[in-house]
Formats: structure tokens, C-alpha cells, sequence
């Protein structure tokens, strides 16, 4: 198992009521070539995580290629939608970020590509959704080998929690006013002023070495994403992740009163 998400229905979907707790993984990625399906698996609870019930497989990979890092948003017509990283699509793509959907959390259909390039070796995904104020939907994503160093994070925006554009846009690359950027493993919150808060793995400058606030920082951005991101001390320090050695791979981040 790997890649687990944990998410918390806003709004009802099919017969699990607003509060319904979500917890997906990627199941099956270690099983042998000849047999290995794997696939993106849900539980749900009813009662705040006390007792979990398993709900549906969200997608089994067609062959032996994984998929991976299931996240979960609720669109504007109510559906629930999961996205995750899909590396089936061999020999066209190493790997592109999809999603699919499903209005009760049962039955999942309409398998769409999110992003993808038409490098083979560029790989997009690990996206994290949230919601702006406006009802904007925010989506940040990786993007592994570009002319970039390593997975540098982008951004992208849908109206309606499901149309996310040309999938061949890799959509906007996240910088600071003096051009550094972050690489590996995005988390976003939304504060209730609007703020949008960004980690990740690593804080590099414009050409890609290490910035002296690697480990050390969060990106802010109080324009709904737009310009440049400023830096803020993030509240646990990492010593000078380098991107190969797991230090601060994952996180995840939330407002407090």
C-alpha cells in the first residue's frame, strides 16, 4: 500500500451524508509483473473514524503499470471526483495526471486526462485540490522532467471542480518574485482570508540549487494564485531535504482557529 488521502465530504454524495470521512490508497504496486493490477481503493466512515467500511475500487490499472496518489474533491454538480496519477498509458505517456468520478461513491466513470505531455518521460501529477472563496476550484500538481531540475510544482484552476482545461497545458509554474521555486510533493490549505498556503519537499533558486530556506519555508499567495508566491517560516524545520532522501516527502496542511 502506498499513498494514502483522507478527505471529509462537504456536501452529500449518494447515501454518505456531509461529514462522511474518505480514505483511499494505491493497493497492489509490489505484486509481480504477470499479475499486478493496481488499484486506487476506498473506505469510508460514518462515524468520525471510529469504524471504517470499504466502499469501491476507484480504478485498477489495465495492465501491470501502477497508477498512484488518489485526492479527492467534491464538483460543482455534486459528484465526487478522484484524481490520481496514472503510469498505464505506456508507451505514450511515463506517466499523466487524470481523474474520474462518481456520483455515490460506488460506480466511477468518465476516465479524463487532467495533464499530460507529449515527452514520454514528463510526468505530471500528486495533485492536491482545494476550494477558494469565490468557488474557484485550486489544483496544484508535479511536473518530473522538464528542462527543469527534477519535479518542479504547477498550478492549474477549473469553475467547476471537473473542466480543467487542455491537458496539454501544463498550467502555471509556481515562483517566488525573485524566481525560486519548489520541487516535489505539493500540500495546499486555504486560510479564511483567502491566503493560499503551498509546501513542499524542497525550496530551490531560479537555477535550480538549493535556497537557504530549503526545509525551512512555506509559499503564500493572497491572489488566488496569481503572481508571485512570498516565503514564510514554515513550523517544523527539515534539514536541507535533497529531493532522493524521503526528508519532508509528505505533509499535509491545516488552518487552525
Amino acid at each position: 500500500m502506498c499513498c494514502g488521502t483522507l478527505f471529509e465530504l462537504p456536501s452529500p454524495v449518494g447515501d454518505m451524508p456531509a461529514g462522511t470521512l474518505l480514505w483511499a490508497g494505491t493497493f497492489g504496486y509490489k505484486v509481480p509483473d504477470a499479475e499486478r493490477h493496481t488499484k486506487q481503493r476506498l473506505w469510508i466512515s460514518r462515524d468520525l473514524g471510529r469504524t471504517w467500511a470499504f466502499r469501491s475500487d476507484i480504478a485498477t490499472s489495465p495492465n501491470q503499470y501502477n497508477a498512484w496518489e488518489p485526492e479527492f474533491s467534491v464538483a460543482a454538480d455534486g459528484q465526487l471526483v478522484a484524481h490520481f496519477s496514472d503510469e498505464s498509458d505506456k508507451p505514450d505517456h511515463d506517466q499523466k495526471l487524470v481523474r474520474v468520478r462518481s456520483a455515490d461513491g460506488l460506480v466511477w466513470t468518465d476516465y479524463q486526462e487532467t495533464v499530460k505531455n507529449p515527452d514520454f518521460f514528463v510526468r505530471p501529477g500528486m495533485a492536491g485540490v482545494r476550494q477558494l472563496a469565490d468557488g474557484t476550484y485550486f489544483m496544484v500538481y508535479e511536473v518530473c522532467n522538464l528542462d527543469e531540475p527534477m519535479c518542479s510544482i504547477y498550478l492549474r484552476t477549473s469553475a467547476d471542480g471537473w473542466d480543467y482545461g487542455d491537458p496539454l497545458d501544463l498550467g502555471t509554474s509556481v515562483r517566488t518574485a525573485d524566481g525560486k521555486w519548489v520541487r516535489h510533493t505539493p500540500a495546499i490549505t486555504v486560510g479564511p482570508t483567502g491566503a493560499i498556503i503551498l509546501g513542499a519537499e524542497m525550496l530551490v533558486n531560479e537555477d535550480g540549487s538549493k535556497a537557504d530556506g530549503n526545509g525551512k519555508t512555506l509559499l503564500v499567495n493572497e491572489s488566488d494564485g496569481q503572481g508571485p508566491w512570498r516565503e514564510i517560516p514554515a513550523p517544523v524545520e527539515v534539514p536541507s531535504p535533497e529531493g532522493s532522501t524521503g526528508q519532508a516527502y509528505t505533509r499535509n496542511l491545516r488552518w487552525r482557529a
